[in-house]
């Protein structure tokens, strides 16, 4: 299930800004970058599906997955009701894109922190 929301947020994310996902003007001022937010989203979607389809750290997937899905579905939301009006766009939903951006980073230095205690620091037999 959520498995199929996440590609049809991705799907949608793609169709709308598809020439302005990748570009190194992303990079400046990422944090605040509503063009970097909706790559970031996708990136975050696609490691999301992939742990929660191999059923690994499910219940943590979980939590940061709906947190996200509601900035997600607002932020498109908001692009299909303003007709992809982009500066509009930014105006109505940059505080989705700031706190949506943090909980990724949370998420990914979360998710790196788990990765390196299981890796590291479990006993080994």
């Amino acid at each position: 299930g959520a498995i199929i929301v996440n590609l049809v947020f991705i799907i949608f994310t793609i169709v709308f800004y598809k020439n302005h996902l990748i570009s190194f003007q992303n990079f400046s001022h990422f944090n605040h970058n509503m063009y970097f937010y909706f790559f970031n989203t996708i990136i975050y979607l696609i490691i999301t599906s992939i742990l929660l389809y191999k059923n690994i750290y499910k219940i943590f997937n979980i939590i940061f997955l709906g947190l996200s899905l509601i900035f997600i579905a607002f932020s498109l939301f908001m692009t299909i009701y303003l007709k992809n009006a982009h500066l509009i766009i930014l105006g109505n939903i940059y505080p989705e894109i700031v706190l949506g951006n943090i909980i990724y980073f949370l998420y990914y230095f979360c998710l790196l922190i788990i990765i390196f205690k299981k890796l590291f620091l479990t006993n080994r037999k």
